[in-house]
This record gives structure tokens, sequence and C-alpha cells, in this order.
């Protein structure tokens, strides 16, 4: 599909959202027809060939059934895996999950969404969990050019040749500016040929031809046997202290963990993992901070209002109102062309929020996932003058 009959069906998913949000909240199967799949055949996926999409696909080893695999032309295994949940749903339990079983089946991409929110990882790239995400969007927030450029990643040949979250090509140096003259006894420039296919090709009815695959599947990940080994060393060690806390005390002063602070991402991401998060057949929720410890000694509970992620946000975002840091003046923060904090409940675009959390006289929008909510509390309170190494979170299991 072209750029703008792209931007026309992200416009026409926006609409459906408004007004039939509550319906699609509570099934995933709406959220699936309504919502997924009219976005994957938009990017090009033909949801009718069972060659290329596989609705319900177990995974061969593992337990794990996604909501769909895609499949490129005589694969013996999905290029990626697809987990549609309803409207608003808390993808990251079934996130990690997914990323286990793909990793494990040598699947290289998964993507999880709600039909609002696409999350897609690469199981293969050997970082941290919070690094593996390749590929976001929101199709609620921030402007339509910017949200089909970032749609237009998952794109049959895109994902086929392996160049998700490269923009779409190969790593490669930038090409030399044709305007400037070479410069004396300069060798001319290595001609690379591409490893895949760039571009489309359409049949006669205008369906995708997809480039040839390797004759053999592809090999089992050499670092599967390791996975678990690998996640083992983010698990946190009960008697570590974070390096980047300000000071001592109170850092880990009385029982319940130590703190944490909230610019320290990778010692967040050990603390919220549950035990044994990996346990085959397993639905675990992420852990959100237990308590938060503010700049001026302040400690409260992350169960005083509604808890988990967004509740962490709401706390944050109380404690600057009531000390003055944050007012309707500069209570607006906004991040990719949508509101995350607003005096009122609406995008600059007209678009309500979708689940919004009343904070004093502000509105924060809280269909987010975890790694969206620590980042929108880091940008909220630097928008408000402080330093998110001043907040500190504290974990208990």
């Amino acid at each position: 599909m072209a750029t703008d009959g792209l931007a026309t069906l992200v416009g026409t998913l926006r609409a459906r959202i408004g007004e039939h949000g509550a319906a699609l909240s509570v099934s995933e199967t709406r959220t699936r027809y309504a919502l997924v799949d009219p976005m994957l055949r938009g990017l090009g996926w033909d949801t009718g060939d069972p060659a290329m999409f596989a609705p319900e696909y177990r995974l061969p080893a593992g337990d794990y059934a996604a909501d769909c695999a895609l499949f490129g032309a005589d694969a013996a295994l999905p290029l990626m895996a697809l987990r549609a949940q309803r409207l608003g749903a808390d993808m990251e339990d079934d996130a990690m999950r997914g990323l286990n079983g793909c990793f494990l089946n040598g699947i290289r991409y998964f993507a999880a969404t709600d039909g609002r929110i696409w999350d897609v990882y690469d199981t293969f790239k050997p970082v941290p969990v919070a690094e593996k995400r390749v590929a976001w969007f929101d199709i609620q927030s921030g402007d339509t050019e910017r949200i089909v450029m970032s749609a237009m990643e998952l794109r049959p040949e895109i994902v086929l040749g392996g160049a998700l979250g490269t923009g779409g090509a190969p790593v490669a140096d930038a090409p030399p500016d044709p305007t400037t003259p070479p410069a004396p006894n300069a060798a001319p420039p290595p001609t690379v040929a591409p490893s895949r296919p760039t571009s489309v090709n359409l049949d006669a009815d205008g369906r995708i031809i997809m480039p040839p695959r390797d004759a053999a599947p592809p090999p089992p990940s050499p670092h599967a046997r390791d996975f678990a080994e690998e996640f083992a060393k983010y698990q946190p060690d009960s008697t570590w202290r974070s390096p980047s806390s300000r000071d001592a005390s109170p850092r880990g002063d009385d029982a319940g963990g130590v703190w944490i602070p909230l610019s320290d991402q990778r010692a967040i991401e050990s603390a919220s993992q549950p035990p044994t998060p990996f346990r085959s057949g397993s639905r675990r929720q992420t852990l959100p901070p237990t308590q938060i410890l503010f700049p001026d000694g302040t400690k409260v509970r992350n169960d005083t209002g509604r808890g988990g992620w967004n509740g962490m946000v709401s706390v944050i975002v109380s404690w600057l109102l009531s000390n003055n840091r944050l007012n309707t003046g500069n209570g607006t923060v906004q991040r990719g062309g949508g509101y995350i904090l607003h005096t009122s409940p609406v995008h600059p675009n007209g678009v309500e929020f979708n689940n919004p959390i009343r904070v004093g006289n502000l509105y924060y929008d809280s269909v987010q996932n975890r790694f969206q909510h620590i980042d929108n509390a880091r940008l909220i309170i630097t928008r408000a003058g402080l330093d998110p190494a001043d907040f500190n979170l504290r974990f208990q299991r």
C-alpha cells in the first residue's frame, strides 16, 4: 500500500478506536479483526494466503501459541510471530513469553499489539530485553506521517531482509553527495551487492510476490541454549546497590529491598522481573515498584491509588504538583505528537485519551506499556526541572 493509502488506513483505525473503543477493550478477537488484521493487510501481508499468514500458530518447541505467524516464500519457520491482545491490555507479561518462545524456536522477530500500540522485538539481538525492541508506533498519538513511516518498517520485504529497525535498509554508510567533486586520486567506492532484495514485486492481481529465500531453513540460533543464562544475568542480587545512587542513606537502610534510581534503566529492568519469569506455561506480570522515594526524603507506597506502572507515574505527578513543581502552566508534556500529560484528556488532534488518570488538575494518558511509563516518568520529572536520578524506586518480590 502506498503511503497515502496507509495514511488513510491510520485515520480509519483511529476513528474506529474512538467509536468502538469500549467494545474492543474487552475482546481480543474484535481487536484483531477490527484493528490488527487491517493494518497487516495495509502493510502488504495477505491474511488470506495460507503460505504467508498462519492464524493461531503454535510454536514448534514449547507451549507458546501466537495469534498469527507471518511467513516468507518456502519458509520452514515464520519470519515473525505476533500476539494480538484486546485494546488497552498490558502487553508486558505476554511479550516476555513471546520473546522467549521465538528465541528458542529460531524465529527472529516477535510483535505484540493491542491494535493501537505496536511493539516489535528482534529476539536475536544480543542485548538486554529493554533494548531488543526495534520498532514501535502508536496509531493514536503523533502525526500521521511519522506513524506511517514507523509502520512501514513491518512491510514483508523489510522483515524478510532482516532490516527491521534500520529504516528499511541494511545498515550502511551514507551515500556520497553527488554535488561534491571526488578527492584527487580517490579510489572509487566499493560496490556492495545487497544480500536480499529490498523492493516489492506484484503479480497481475496486485499481490506481493515474495522474494526467494535460501533453500535451507535458517539454523537455530547458536545462543538458544544460553537463553536462560542470558536473562539470569539480569536478575537482581538481593545485596546489590545501585552505583548511581546519589548517597548511601537512606538507600537500602531499612527492610524491603534496595532503592534504585529512576535513571538506572538496567537495574529497574532487573528488579521488575518476577522470579523464574520464563518458566514454561507461566503467565506472570512484571513487578511494578512498591515504594517511591522522593528527593525530599518522602516515601510513598505505590498502592495508595491505582498501583502498577501507571500508578507509579500518578504518584510522581501528585508529588510534583504538591511541591509546586508542576502546574497548569507547565503540566503539558508531549511525546511523539501526542500528550502524555495535559490539562484535559484530549490529544492535539482532538482524539480523547483512551484511559485517562486524573491527578489533581492534570490528566495522564495511562494506555502505555512498562517501558513507556518509565520513560514518561523521566520526561515529566525533567519537564518539572528536576533530575530523575533523585527519584528512587523499591521493588519487593
